[in-house]
Order: C-alpha cells, then structure tokens, then sequence
C-alpha cells in the first residue's frame, strides 16, 4: 500500500519524488502540467564530430551533420551510446558552406529527407529516400516549397518537426521561429513571416559570440532543452517549459533546470532527446577539445 501526499511525493514500497511543470520545478516558470525529468551525466560519450543531431525513430541510427558531411553511426540498443559504431561520411546533399543550412529533418515515415535553403532563395525543401530514414539512398533532385520565401534572418541552423508534423519551426541565431503546418510535415506551409516566434537571449543566459544552434522538444509539447556555453564557458543545457504546448511564444523563464556535466571548454551546440523524454544527447567538446556525443539519462 502506497501513500501519497501532494504532488510528486510517494511514500510505500519505495520513496520517489518528481516535480511538476505545473508549479514551476526547481527553476520556476510556470508550465503546462506534468512531470518533467532530472537529467544527470550518464558517464558514457562517444567521439562524433556533429553540428546538429537527428535520430531516427527507431533509436538506432545518429546522424550528425557537420560543415558540408553527414556523419553516421549506429546504436547497439536505441538511443544508448554503450554501443555505438562510427559509420563512413557523406556529403550533405549541397553546399553548406554556400547555403548556410546545416538542418536535417525528416518526415513520419522517412520517405523525405527536409532541410532549409539558408541563402539565396531563402525556403524549405527536401529530397526522397529510397529507403525510410537511410540518407545513403536518397535520389532524385530536391524539391522546392511553393509557397515562396521565409521572413527571417539568414543562416538558419536546425529545423524541427513537432505535434505529429503539424508544427514546424527554424532556429536561427537564438530565435525560434514556428509555423503552424496546414498538413503534417507539408514543406509548402512553411512561407513568409512565422505565425510565432522567441528571443531566447531575453529569457537565458546565453553566450551571444557562439550562440546555441538547436534545440529539443518532448514529446508532449510542454517541455524544451537548449544548450548553451553559460557565462563560465562550461558546457550546459537549459531545460525549460512552455505554458501552452508547443507554443514557443510561452517559453518560461527562469528556467526548470541547468543540466551541467561536460565539464570541457568548447561550442555545444546540437541537442535530441528520446520519444520518452528520458534521455537527452548533446553534441559539444570533451575536456580534451575532441568533438564528442554526450548522453544524459533522466529520472
């Protein structure tokens, strides 16, 4: 028989303790209910030199997209770095270094692969997968959005898919731009100015000469991570949440946490987080400066 007293707090079989968005956590900022996980350093890293990160849905592929490469590897279990293998890199479909647009993205069943023209023509597009998920077998000439050009700042760094595909939304400099998909994963909806977007530089302390690049969002719309160098240049991600899912505009601050751990100086810079929220991978620099893959476990 268990006990339980207010929120988060049961006694019985076992003592656990969670706290809720709800009331704001340890960091305050309100949020839209729920639980949200402490990340802690699991110990395990793996070399990976990365930008951004996308994992497929099933776990077992990384992909890492770095300058004009897309570096791979592959996972013994899903999303777990105890076994992790380095596969051959390949170049990025074009030209990042003309387009400004390391982003990756892919739709529900991996027959696109999407990614954000940063210069020039300025919009979405993607190209197929002959088979779901592996960029290897990508064919075919890119497909442009029709739906004309982004309202926003060059240089956009990731690109992020969230609520089924419904929700779209570009990261560039420390803004969040969203859009709001008139079909799931529709690259035509993504067009003129966003329907929302956030400064997260007015919110967190963030390093404005080498600013965070990505960032994560569960599944549930209610909490996001960034990473950031802090004002100490240590590596750390800032785990906030949103009063209404999904909403980058409701961004709260303070933030829920500061997950610290790299314990390295370096850029950190691509972040991912697992269908169940509960583990958390960032790309950065290990104590050495050696470009590494960090996995954080949560409870």
């Amino acid at each position: 028989m268990s006990l339980n007293i207010g929120t988060g707090i049961t006694i019985g079989p076992g003592i656990s303790f969670s706290q809720s968005t709800g009331s704001g956590g340890s960091g305050g900022g309100g949020g839209g209910g729920g639980s949200y996980p402490t990340f802690t350093f699991s110990g395990l890293s793996q070399p990976f030199t990365v930008r951004n990160i996308v994992i497929t849905p099933d776990g077992l592929t990384v992909y890492g997209v770095y300058n004009n490469n897309i570096n791979v590897a592959t996972l013994g279990s899903l999303y777990d770095l105890t076994s992790f293998t380095n596969g051959s890199a390949f170049n990025y479909p074009f030209d990042v270094t003309i387009n400004r647009t390391p982003t990756l993205a892919f739709n529900a069943n991996g027959t696109k692969a999407i990614t954000v023209i940063g210069n020039g023509q300025q919009t979405v597009s993607s190209y197929n997968l002959a088979t779901p998920y592996v960029m290897s077998s990508l064919t075919g000439s890119q497909t442009y959005s029709t739906g004309g050009g982004l309202t926003i700042p060059q240089q956009p760094t990731h690109l992020l898919f969230a609520n089924s595909g419904m929700i779209g939304y570009v990261f560039v400099g420390t803004s969040i731009y969203q859009w709001n998909l008139t079909s799931a994963y529709d690259i035509n909806s993504f067009s003129g100015t966003a329907a929302k977007s956030i400064d997260l530089s007015t919110l967190f302390s963030l390093n404005s000469f080498n600013p965070p690049s990505s960032f994560a969002l569960s599944s549930d719309g209610k909490v996001g991570y960034i990473s950031s160098l802090g004002n100490s240049f240590n590596g750390s991600v800032i785990q906030f949440s949103l009063s209404t899912p999904f909403d980058v505009s409701t961004i709260q601050s303070p933030a829920l946490n500061e997950i610290t751990g790299f314990g390295g100086y370096g850029s950190y810079l691509g972040t991912a987080l697992s269908p169940s929220g509960k583990r958390l991978f960032v790309s950065g620099k290990n104590s050495s400066g050696q470009d590494t893959l960090f996995q954080f476990n949560g409870v």
